[in-house]
């Protein structure tokens, strides 16, 4: 078969292994996020201190996303768009925490 010729061709390059990680990192992150909304909002805000401490671990998690997304941008010859992905996701999500943990000192 002939290839059209404005196709482009990187031979040799892949994605960035840390990127990948990391953004796999990212999504289960956000999913437990997600589900530790649903069950603070399903026992009306009085969620058990599990919720919480669960909420830091996710937090710590994000932080090692972003530790590791970070270390994908050293690999060579590699696509840079997967350590960008991992960085602003974990990096988003890591904020948020910390901004749920800063309501959460000031109102109480």
């Amino acid at each position: 078969m002939r290839e059209n010729k404005r196709s482009l061709r990187f031979s040799g390059r892949r994605h960035a292994r840390g990127g990948i990680i990391a953004t796999v990192m990212a999504g289960i992150g956000w999913l437990v996020f997600a589900a530790l909304c649903v069950y603070s909002f399903s026992t009306g805000g009085n969620a058990a201190s599990v919720a919480g401490i669960l909420g830091i671990l996710d937090a710590v998690f994000a932080l090692a996303g972003m530790v590791v997304a970070f270390r994908g941008f050293y690999e060579r010859d590699v696509f840079y768009v997967m350590p960008a992905v991992g960085m602003v996701l974990n990096g988003g999500l890591f904020v948020l925490y910390f901004v749920l943990y800063l309501m959460g000192t000031v109102i109480v």
